[in-house]
């Protein structure tokens, strides 16, 4: 918990680059969020369907509803597509500028955007290769549940032994998913640090981390569950009048994006001794 304090009162300093990754943010999602606005409101703006659904669920409205304006949702999704693939890419953008400003101690625009556009490339193929091996274990772990999930009654006694396996098997690739994480910030910071080889730093990352596993781990579960209670928040506020609900909406945002940096900060510079 010191080191958290300690992350929270070093990270006070970045609050211009923490609004300026909540402006970018607010524009990407407006601008994808207007053009959606304008598809629904061109396609099932009138449906009576809309008044159906507000009843409650039923599944042969609903079904109706999509026979008759899925093509729309497909435009929409295209959409999403889009904003999911910009905002990977400007993420390893993001995380170069900040973690530039960390380990190097800086706090103003000009070093973020110079961190940012440095690291760039290199941030970016890790990303990727990290994104993949994740896709891989997302695609393993399914696999093998579907697996289970076939065999189960012919091979197993209950239920249960499926729900037993499943859990714990998805307890596993959550700590995979958490380890590849952790790792992939080390090496970010490493490699900022180091100014050597990338594949360098793969392995002084790995280092790094294993040195402080459980305690990191332990930290990144801390963080996910204050994360999961800001959007759970995020959500519990929609029946708010409309001005407070914006306001409350906006400053969750920047929350958020300020605790991602106190994370980078705590992670990176756990046992480790930065350059001031």
């Amino acid at each position: 918990m010191n080191k958290i304090g300690e992350a929270i009162r070093e990270c006070q300093g970045l609050w211009k680059v923490v609004l300026a990754i909540y402006l970018f943010q607010f524009i990407l999602v407006s601008t994808v969020g207007l053009q959606m606005k304008q598809i629904l409101d061109a396609s099932i703006g009138n449906s009576l369907n809309i008044n159906d659904l507000h009843k409650g669920f039923d599944y042969t409205v609903f079904n109706d509803f999509i026979n008759v304006h899925g093509g729309s949702f497909s435009v929409m999704y295209g959409q999403m597509r889009w904003m999911v693939l910009i905002y990977f890419i400007f993420a390893s953008f993001i995380s170069g500028g900040t973690i530039y400003l960390l380990s190097q101690k800086r706090t103003t625009l000009t070093d973020f955007f110079k961190g940012g556009l440095t690291f760039f490339w290199k941030f970016l193929l890790l990303d990727i290769v990290f994104t993949f091996v994740i896709l891989a274990i997302l695609g393993i772990v399914l696999f093998i549940i579907g697996q289970l999930f076939n065999i189960a009654p012919t091979q197993f006694d209950t239920e249960l032994v499926f729900l037993r396996w499943t859990l714990l098997i998805s307890i596993i690739s959550i700590f995979l998913i958490v380890t590849l994480t952790i790792w992939k910030i080390h090496i970010k910071f490493s490699y900022i640090d180091s100014q050597r080889s990338l594949f360098h730093s793969v392995g002084s990352g790995l280092q790094q981390f294993w040195k402080n596993k459980w305690t990191e781990v332990g930290i990144t579960f801390l963080f996910l569950a204050l994360s999961v209670l800001l959007t759970v928040a995020n959500y519990a506020i929609g029946d708010l009048p409309l001005l407070p609900m914006i306001i409350l909406i906006q400053s969750i945002m920047g929350l958020k994006i300020f605790w991602r940096m106190v994370y980078y900060w705590v992670i990176g510079m756990n046992g480790v001794t930065r350059k001031a």
